[in-house]
């Protein structure tokens, strides 16, 4: 399907194998290994129900220690409807990965497509950035300890840097090719904006 759309080969091979970008293409060493995450009785059970939806959709899988892992801690942070969402902190991997400038739409861009007789509708992406593959040999950076258990996310990640620029360049197509059809659509990251007029 994506070559139907596109022939941008940095946009199919996320699709197939997303790639982290590092500084002069050199890989992160961590010489600090005892990276704990903190919770209390309450948020240990949320983490540990969030860690069982994520196996259980092969966002995560459990792995074995190996050299030149990556290891970070992980947080939660409250969602809109009550529930959490864990997070990986990257902070210190995100200091290794190279920035490149982006450009995204914003509210602004919607409101400039908006008529008087327009009327709209949203679409959320639901776990929009786990539908990015990470390759496997960049896996072994995106590792975090658990009760034990050594994980690794074999998706794009929450807290990576440059995570929302790949989603909007991975995107950019699909709204490029929908506004060909006549369909007017404002996007921003993994939330559409789809706009029609009577």
């Amino acid at each position: 399907m994506g070559k139907k759309i596109t022939s941008d080969k940095f946009i199919l091979d996320i699709v197939s194998h997303c790639h982290i970008e590092f500084i002069d293409n050199v890989e992160p060493k961590q010489d600090i290994f005892n990276v704990k995450s903190v919770f209390n009785s309450k948020e240990s059970d949320i983490v540990s129900n969030e860690i069982q939806k994520l196996l259980a959709i092969d966002v995560i899988k459990e792995v074995q220690s190996m050299k030149d892992q990556f290891l970070s801690p992980i947080f939660l942070r409250p969602k809109k409807n009550g529930e959490y969402r864990m997070i990986l902190n990257l902070k210190k991997l995100n200091e290794y990965i190279e920035y490149h400038h982006f450009k995204m739409d914003t509210f602004e861009s919607a409101i400039k497509l908006v008529t008087s007789k327009s009327f709209m509708a949203s679409i959320d992406l639901r776990h929009a950035y786990y539908s990015v593959p990470i390759a496997e040999e960049h896996q072994k950076f995106l590792r975090f300890y658990w009760n034990g258990k050594l994980f690794q996310y074999t998706c794009l990640p929450n807290g990576i840097s440059s995570a929302p620029r790949i989603f909007t360049k991975l995107l950019k197509p699909v709204y490029s090719s929908l506004r060909v059809l006549g369909h007017v659509n404002v996007g921003y990251i993994d939330d559409s904006l789809l706009l029609g007029r009577l």
